[in-house]
């Protein structure tokens, strides 16, 4: 079956959209969920998780620790500038993915970020002491973090330094930059270039092109990477012939 025929499977809007057809990674997404990768559709928590998980188990250099939009949602939502590291440790390392490597190698981290209706990536370089947000809608451009920001930053920090079992960081040390990055074309596409983000950027830049004409396509080779993954255990039902 090739992408085309398995995108109709998940777009057909006559059969069960609560049926599950992803699961791994102790999640699963349903037909309604992929139904986001259609046409300009607005691509949702569950699916950005689900990629995030995916792609931590896939990153064989181990040196990659990807963040749920989950625990950035929680954060927005929380007073977590005034915790404790004790209280941020027990309120948010649950929610991270489990990381089968040495977190004394992890050299970026990467959290994705919904924030009124808007996708946008931060990346914790922490050889380099720079955070990067990636902001793929135009004409957003800042020198400065802003207090959401410092929060998030202050929780993501802390939890690395906890997993490397070193002292806290200092978040003045730190660097803040927002990198040249393609513009999405409409309203609707930031979470399809998070996603893309999130698969190419290393070292400070993409190391694949985007092309803005290509975003149907990508939803396409997004949607396929999730059902075709080794680790889903409906994958069978998308690799007849």
């Amino acid at each position: 079956m090739d992408l085309k025929a398995a995108a109709a499977t998940v777009f057909d809007g006559e059969l069960d959209p609560s049926e599950e057809l992803v699961s791994m990674h102790d999640t699963s997404l349903t037909r309604g969920n992929l139904a986001s990768f259609q046409g300009d559709c607005w691509i949702g928590n569950d699916v950005v998780d689900a990629f995030c998980r995916m792609l931590q188990f896939d990153d064989e250099s181990r040196t990659k620790l990807f963040l749920s939009p989950y625990i950035a949602d929680m954060v927005i939502r929380s007073n977590a500038k005034h915790l404790t590291h004790d209280a941020i440790v027990a309120r948010f390392d649950p929610y991270m993915y489990a990381f089968d490597g040495s977190y004394q190698n992890v050299t970026q981290v990467y959290l994705p970020v919904l924030f009124k209706n808007h996708w946008t990536l931060y990346v914790y370089d922490l050889h380099n002491k720079r955070i990067q947000l990636l902001d793929s809608r135009p004409g957003r451009k800042r020198s400065c973090m802003s207090g959401i920001q410092q929060k998030l930053a202050k929780v993501v920090l802390l939890l690395v330094a906890d997993k490397k079992e070193m002292v806290a960081v200092d978040l003045n040390m730190y660097s803040f930059v927002m990198p040249d990055v393609p513009c999405q074309p409409n309203d609707n596409d930031c979470g399809v270039f998070i996603m893309k983000f999130m698969d190419n950027w290393s070292n400070g830049g993409l190391s694949k092109s985007i092309d803005v004409a290509k975003m149907k396509k990508y939803r396409l080779k997004l949607l396929g990477r999730l059902l075709l993954s080794s680790h889903n255990v409906h994958r069978h039902r998308f690799m007849v012939v």
